[in-house]
């Protein structure tokens, strides 16, 4: 097939579009050239170096030698990701478009006729991609049209049998919704079919003679009747044509998920006697492993009268009749009480069992005993038949535990929704389970640390890194159970940790309990992080840089995940569905060290809480802070001697965030969930008595005392850093910001959906950047860019300064196109190929190029010689990129996040800096007489209050949405 040549507007390449891609010819040549400079003043021409890298940085192109490879569907998608220098590339497609449906939906033969329409005349253009061509003129679809034009051909392209499934079904219903988007005239079958495929089925009860029931699925939007009579003619089918409530027809497409629910639905049917009682009583034993696929809430309003599981499970006791005690010593346990379980149903209505003397509570515990062990599910007690899901095993847990024996131990197994999950004393209520301690201080300062033989004589550790192994070792000598090590980011935790770790193993004793520690089994120490990390090795590549002979001092170590898992299982099916571990035990016995991510902790817990280990480190601690969710029960079933968690930011929108790390750590440490909010949260939140609320959560953790129980320490603490030096760079509003900016507060007060209060904030944005921005995108030439902004103009100077200091800089911009204006600016002004990084990909995951290019521009970057600069995404901040090379970091364009602002910053004040960081915030100012607070001045005294609100690390910041709505409050108020 020949190439279409596209008309050249940069002379020096050639843009093409084959049958499968478009192809820009020696684009690679000139990405990192600059010297590089087009003949053509075009927005492309000036701007295709600096396209080429973002493109490939963004994982929208792939480099072919020389040249650049762009799918259509890429191609197409450029204006939505704020590439706009192909805009103008060739003129839109000038057709209007008509489908029809030959034959009829689920016919072998069906297919769409697509017609095209110029000036009211069909015509037959020929298509490739997103490209068409009528005559000699090429033109461009549109990113809606293309996507129909694609969906079609996928579909008309089906085999013949093909055209009969689901899957021809669902597609149609994909074409009908890009019909409507991209406002494509349909023919009368394309417009009064609907495709219906629910992720989640209800369930309704259908009474039938004899005091029989019969079950039957539903839906939001379909005919209950309709759909219930379908379903009793035929329960098996793949799909059915049912009348929605509306009238309309529609095709219901089952998915695996939902076709496994409608034959466990079609089970129960005729139902009566103890098989009613029994599915009514219990109707998630019926959907065990599906239920993410069912939803019984109208199921339960149904029935109450008749018995479901309860919406919420809370244990009573009473003395007589004189009340609730929350203090259950008052009671003398020889007199008559009542003690029992109070449920709320969905619908308000309330019921209880209950017990009048501690024997018949015993015989109950052993019932539901019986029943959880035996997997029944449920026990009949008093005439109810009580379903043993999680809210009803916590709350008799919490009743069983203040009058029956305790056990030591923490974990039992407990039947959840979807699985069988372990189940842990929560604290929550109170202090169900903690941890002993050997010693409670030792008296003096922190002794030097003990530094293990296999820390390589080139690794020097800084003061605050020998004071924090030091204390680590305190915190284990103490025999406690494990501590917090909360060091502001960028101050070598990781190397803390292995350095303690490697010192634990050289004692002996510790991971080994055999004559000969050099042999297994071991008592492993478990690493626990995001998956990020493990996935770039993190870990290891500090074990094989700060230790002797690659960290053999660790070995044998496992990374636990993927092929690894598989090699280890001994038994199929999945943990927290059989209830049982799944992984070879003494295999995980026969390393060193494991390392794996909380995911795999969460979905192997059996396997996890079955192995002995001697110290867990949980990395980026603040992963599992909030005390309900799978992966903090997990961590805390676990069996360790000893426990750290590691974070920089224990604390993030919450106070109880930290109670969760410690109750992981040193479970006990800060009495019950319930007890600390009240003690803590809530005068925080009310913004009184916050100091001394702080001040006596910090006595409770010994802070600042050898014998703490958590360790911080900031950058600006220590005097082995150099020092950070923050500068606001004031630059004055341009006349055509100042009545733009106006403009915008006028159509706030005169709202409507064009008016949004986030679509005005995203354009206050892009206005402060740069004028160029607002209401399109127009690339202006270097000079003019400059001259027409004065915050640029600010900018290009401080970086005149650094050039004379021939230092590096960093510059975070959130917008792709101000981006652009910045590399084209510094391009032209310093000779300088300026390369970005946004480090996102068009699907959340990098592809085999991106890496590739984004660390070659990491790379140049380290290794230029003298001034040089490079622009970033703030998004980056939290990838863990380390650029101590350069030491002035600008914030350009900024958000309402100021955690992330300081992440930011933190990619160049870290360890490994050798000079001062200087770090600038440009704020535009309105210089007339009439002067008014304007974008950036709030904006900045937003960040800056919050920032002094949480000086203290253990003070929460407000979520970003709070954060939005509080400065879209103060920005429209005048």
């Amino acid at each position: 097939m020949n190439e279409w040549i596209i008309p050249q507007p940069v002379p020096e390449i050639e843009i093409s579009v084959s049958d499968e891609s478009v192809w820009i010819e020696g684009a690679g040549r000139i990405a990192f050239d600059p010297e590089w400079k087009s003949s053509s003043e075009s927005m492309l021409g000036r701007l295709l170096p600096i396209l080429t890298t973002q493109i490939l940085e963004l994982d929208l192109a792939e480099s072919q030698g020389d040249d650049l490879r762009i799918t259509f569907t890429d191609f197409a998608n450029f204006p939505e990701n704020e590439i706009t220098a192909f805009a103008d590339l060739l003129e839109r497609s000038p057709f209007s478009i008509r489908i029809r449906m030959i034959s009829f939906l689920g016919a072998p033969n069906s297919a769409f006729a697509v017609e095209f329409f110029l000036n009211g005349r069909e015509v037959e253009p020929e298509i490739r991609g997103c490209f068409c061509k009528n005559g000699d003129k090429i033109y461009l679809f549109d990113a809606p049209t293309f996507k129909l034009l694609s969906e079609i051909y996928r579909f008309n392209n089906l085999s013949p049998a093909h055209k009969q499934s689901p899957d021809a079904f669902r597609l149609f219903g994909e074409v009908k919704a890009l019909a409507e988007a991209a406002d494509v005239e349909t023919d009368g079958f394309t417009t009064g079919r609907e495709i219906v495929e629910p992720l989640e089925i209800g369930i309704q009860v259908l009474e039938e003679e004899g005091d029989r029931i019969s079950l039957a699925p539903t839906s939001e939007t379909l005919d209950e009747e309709d759909f219930a009579q379908k379903f009793k003619r035929n329960p098996d089918l793949p799909q059915y044509d049912v009348k929605t409530k509306d009238g309309r027809n529609a095709s219901v497409l089952l998915t695996p998920e939902v076709k496994e629910v409608f034959g466990r639905i079609s089970t129960a049917q005729h139902l009566g006697g103890a098989e009613k009682a029994k599915i009514l009583s219990n109707p998630e034993a019926l959907f065990d492993g599906v239920s993410g696929s069912v939803s019984l809430k109208g199921f339960s309003e149904r029935i109450q009268g008749i018995g479901d599981f309860p919406f919420v499970s809370k244990p009573f006791v009473q003395k007589s009749v004189t009340g609730i005690f929350d203090d259950v010593t008052a009671l003398n346990l020889a007199d008559r009480f009542t003690a029992g379980i109070k449920f709320t149903y969905p619908n308000g209505a309330e019921t209880e069992i209950s017990f009048d003397s501690i024997e018949k509570l015993e015989q109950f515990s052993s019932q539901v005993d019986t029943a959880r062990h035996e997997g029944t599910g449920y026990v009949e007690f008093d005439g109810k038949t009580i379903q043993l899901n999680q809210a009803f095993v916590s709350a008799f847990q919490e009743l069983t535990n203040k009058f029956l024996p305790k056990e030591d131990n923490r974990v039992e197994k407990s039947e959840k929704r979807g699985g069988k999950y372990l189940l842990i004393l929560t604290n929550e209520g109170e202090v169900e389970f903690e941890s002993s301690q050997r010693i409670d201080h030792f008296e003096g300062p922190l002794a030097d640390p003990e530094l293990p033989r296999s820390l390589l004589p080139s690794t020097v550790l800084k003061d605050h890194q020998k004071r924090g192994i030091a204390w680590l070792q305190r915190n284990f000598d103490l025999g406690r159970s494990g501590c917090l090590l909360a060091d502001d980011m960028g101050l070598g935790k990781t190397l803390q940790l292995l350095t303690f770790l490697a010192s634990l193993i050289e004692r002996g004793g510790v991971i080994s309990e055999t004559e000969s520690p050099e042999v297994p089994p071991w008592k492993p120490i478990l690493i626990v992080a995001p998956v990020i990390l493990v996935e770039n090795e993190t870990w290891i590549s500090d074990m094989r840089r700060f230790f002797e002979d690659e960290g053999s001092i660790f070995w044998p170590c496992l990374t636990l995940r993927g092929n690894s898992l598989n090699l280890l299982r001994r038994v199929t099916g999945r943990e927290t569905q059989i209830g049982e571990a799944t992984l070879d035990i003494t295999e995980l016995h026969k390393h060193r060290v494991v390392i794996t991510n909380y995911e795999t902790v969460v979905n192997y817990q059996h396997s996890f809480a079955k192995t002995d280990w001697s110290v867990i480190v949980t990395d980026e601690a603040q992963e599992y802070k909030t005390p309900s969710t799978k992966v903090s029960h997990a961590l805390k079933s676990l069996s360790a001697s000893f426990r750290v968690a590691c974070t920089g930011t224990p604390v993030e929108t919450k106070i109880s965030d930290v109670w969760n790390i410690f109750d992981f750590v040193e479970p006990g440490k800060l009495g019950s969930a319930q007890d600390f909010r009240s003690r803590y949260e809530i005068p925080l939140d009310a913004e009184t008595e916050v100091t001394l609320a702080l001040q006596e959560l910090k006595e409770k953790l010994q802070f600042n005392t050898p014998n703490a129980h958590l360790l911080r320490r900031d950058k600006n603490e220590l005097t082995d850093l150099p020092r950070k030096h923050e500068h606001r760079l004031e630059c004055e509003l341009m006349p055509s910001q100042r009545d733009y900016h106006l403009s915008l507060l006028t159509r706030a007060v005169v709202g409507g959906a064009a008016n949004h209060p986030f679509k005005l904030v995203n354009e206050f944005l892009r206005l402060y950047q740069h004028p160029s921005l607002v209401p399109n995108f127009q690339l202006p030439d270097p000079e003019s860019a400059v001259a027409d902004c004065h915050k640029l103009s600010v900018l290009v100077m401080k970086l005149e300064e650094i050039r004379g200091q021939r230092e590096k800089a960093l510059i975070f911009v959130r917008t792709l196109d101000m981006q652009q204006i910045l590399a084209d600016v510094l391009r032209h002004r310093f000779g300088l190929s300026v390369n970005i990084i946004n480090g996102s990909t068009k699907s959340g995951l990098s592809s085999k190029a991106q890496p590739k290019t984004r660390k070659a521009i990491v790379s140049r970057f380290r290794e230029s010689v003298g001034f040089d600069v490079l622009i970033l995404s703030p998004e980056v901040a939290g990838m863990g990129l380390t650029l101590t090379e350069a030491n002035h970091v600008f914030h350009y364009g900024r958000w309402w996040n100021p955690a992330k602002e300081a992440q930011a910053t933190d990619r160049v004040f870290r360890i490994g800096q050798e000079k001062d960081v200087h770090v600038y915030h440009l704020i535009a100012k309105d210089p007339t007489n009439e002067a008014f607070a304007t974008f950036d001045q709030k904006l900045d005294t937003l960040l800056r209050r919050r920032m002094a609100l949480a000086k203290d690390f253990l003070t929460p910041l407000p979520a970003e949405d709070e954060l939005s709505k509080e400065f879209m409050s103060e920005l429209f108020s005048g």
